[in-house]
């Protein structure tokens, strides 16, 4: 049974702290997400059919429950996702101190980007029920964490730092081309009346128009997804100033809104940003385009984790601060560019991978005994690999680093540990094989070319197979200057009479080392049926596999944190072993000539398994 995931879905444009983890969760194989509707409400209003929600879900082709039809009792998740830390905002049912009384397991990812300072703000953003009841919190850097630390009652043990999901979309807003005319997005932050708070809309509303009338620029303007309830919460002069831009907006073209549940598009499109206190000044730093801060004396100003701004950014206290940004990027000028792209660096954990898969690996690692029971099969007769998981997992291998030892690439030990395991290996092995000049080996599973390493000054003609293209790539250029070697990318059940060569003789040496292991049971056999039309009476087959020491044990995507991946193998045992040697009997006949173990206890790190080797003649 899979670990089931449920994402409480209120707010169409927060759907990108959800959508890279979902996607990396689904990928995982071992959860099961579901997206859970909620009402969404908001400046004194309720919102009981949150129709701009459904709408965006079914845009977006997410299957989704209406939280009416949902109960904990009968869906009974593990753990759900909320995605905001405001319990007024959604039924009561589905606060956090009643998920908390229901034993109910959430995270909380930050719905924004938190910029703005104030005693009130730091609640707001660190010590709430969805806070301190929390049983993950996935924060952007070590700073945030820190500032859990500091702020929150319940400390920041839970905190982890995994990068914002919403940063996971930078792929998305990078565009190979440039604007005929310079684009500028303009975001302008919510206004309540006479109360202090960050927005600018008031002051610099005009200077806007002025901007957009006079200079060759298209203007988008995004307000806060919460705008227009709070003007029509406080009403005042805002009202007033918005309307006039809405006006304007029907006679003058290079003026658009944009109101749409993502912002993709216009971060995309933007040459540059115009932004209050909010979300975006941080959101839009990985585009590595120009940003002005918008604020005045009037204004509240940064929290501590945003002070960066204020050094690395250009600054707007006055109408003409505007006026000289927008003259900058039109000169397409930067000087700052270098400043804010530090900033970046310093104060943002931006993974390799996502951040969506950061999560994905903090919750794997909670749930790995639960995942374990599903995932770690024994006597699982029936139970079939996944071939392209499989491959993924050696494609990751191979890929992982420019710098990865190539033994540790095939054995998954550390490098001293799988040096000493294959000087022994060959060591034992290869007088059993007696090669000569005129042998001429198969290597089925060769990996990046770990067993021609050591017979290449034989003299013999060699073809190895992987089914890894990367495994196949580093070998073919490790040993591209050596004419009596071939590598082919290929199954180890697909062999066939083509690796054998025009006119060349079969194969009298094959060399099978931890490859059976990879292979369902009547994909063994295919592959030992097909050696009978490549190999000839007495050639020496040579398999090393770790077997199973009591019972068959298979792995079904479950994950190794020795390997920081998902892993799938079936350990068989050696009575298993020799029936599926037996079952090719109508095709090919093999004789056992030796067997042993691998290797000395001191170089077995296994409980369960044991590698040995078996020396084989085809009759």
């Amino acid at each position: 049974m899979k670990i089931k995931v449920d994402f409480l879905f209120q707010w169409a444009p927060g759907w990108t702290n959800f959508e890279s983890v979902i996607s990396a969760l689904n990928q995982d194989g071992n959860f099961l997400c579901r997206v859970i509707l909620l009402p969404f409400h908001h400046s004194g209003k309720e919102d009981h059919e949150n129709k701009q929600a459904r709408e965006f879900l079914d845009a977006q082709g997410v299957a989704w429950i209406w939280h009416e039809d949902y109960a904990f009792s009968t869906f009974q998740p593990d753990m759900v996702f909320i995605q905001n830390p405001y319990d007024f905002t959604r039924p009561a049912r589905f606060s956090c101190r009643s998920l908390k009384e229901n034993n109910i397991k959430y995270a909380y990812i930050p719905y924004g980007l938190d910029v703005g300072e104030g005693q009130q703000n730091l609640t707001f953003q660190y010590n709430m029920d969805c806070h301190n009841l929390a049983t993950w919190i996935f924060v952007r850097s070590r700073q945030h964490k820190d500032f859990y630390k500091r702020y929150c009652h319940a400390g920041n043990k839970h905190v982890h730092v995994t990068g914002h999901p919403k940063f996971d979309s930078l792929k998305l807003w990078q565009r190979n081309h440039k604007n005929e005319r310079k684009t500028l997005l303009w975001t302008p932050h919510f206004v309540e009346g006479n109360l202090k708070g960050w927005s600018t809309f008031n002051l610099y509303c005009d200077a806007m128009l002025f901007i957009a009338m006079n200079y060759p620029v298209d203007l988008i303007v995004r307000p806060h997804p919460l705008f227009i309830g709070r003007l029509k919460a406080f009403g005042g002069i805002a009202v007033e100033k918005f309307t006039q831009l809405v006006e304007y907006t029907k006679v003058i073209s290079n003026i658009t809104f944009d109101f749409e549940p993502s912002y993709h598009h216009s971060f995309c499109k933007a040459d540059a940003l115009m932004a209050d206190a909010g979300s975006f000044l941080l959101e839009f730093l990985p585009t590595k385009k120009p940003i002005l801060y918008l604020t005045h004396e009037s204004c509240l100003g940064l929290n501590k984790s945003a002070q960066f701004v204020n050094k690395s950014y250009y600054i707007a206290r006055a109408e003409k601060d505007i006026d000289d940004f927008v003259n900058m990027v039109l000169a397409e000028e930067d000087p700052k560019q270098s400043k804010r792209l530090k900033a970046l660096d310093d104060n943002f954990f931006i993974p390799a991978i996502g951040a969506g898969d950061e999560i994905r690996q903090v919750l794997t690692r909670h749930f790995k005994h639960k995942i374990a029971k599903q995932t770690r099969l024994e006597n699982a007769q029936d139970v079939q690999l996944d071939t392209q998981s499989v491959l993924k997992f050696f494609e990751a291998r191979a890929t992982q680093s420019k710098d990865s030892h190539p033994l540790t690439m095939t054995m998954y030990q550390t490098v001293e540990l799988a040096t000493r395991r294959d000087e022994h290996e060959k060591a034992l092995i290869l007088p059993k094989l007696a090669l000569s000049a005129r042998s001429y080996v198969l290597d089925i599973g060769c990996g990046n070319g770990r067993w021609y390493e050591a017979i290449k000054n034989d003299g013999l003609d060699y073809v190895g197979i992987d089914f890894s293209p990367s495994l196949i790539a580093i070998a073919q250029e490790k040993y591209k200057e050596s004419p009596s070697c071939q590598f082919h990318t290929g199954k180890a059940d697909e062999i066939s009479p083509q690796l054998v060569g025009k006119g060349k003789s079969p194969f009298t040496h094959v060399i099978v080392t931890g490859v059976i292991m990879y292979l369902n049971d009547n994909e063994v056999i295919r592959m030992l049926k097909n050696l009978a039309e490549i190999t000839q009476p007495g050639t020496t087959i040579f398999l090393r596999e770790p077997v199973a020491n009591n019972v068959r044990l298979t792995l079904d995507q479950h994950w190794s944190e020795d390997l920081n991946s998902h892993y799938s193998a079936i350990y068989r045992t050696q009575q298993e072993l020799f029936a599926l040697i037996s079952a090719c009997s109508d095709a090919i006949h093999i004789e056992l000539v030796e067997a042993g173990d691998m290797y000395p206890h001191e170089l077995n790190n296994r409980k369960e398994t044991q590698q040995r080797y078996y020396v084989l003649k085809r009759k």
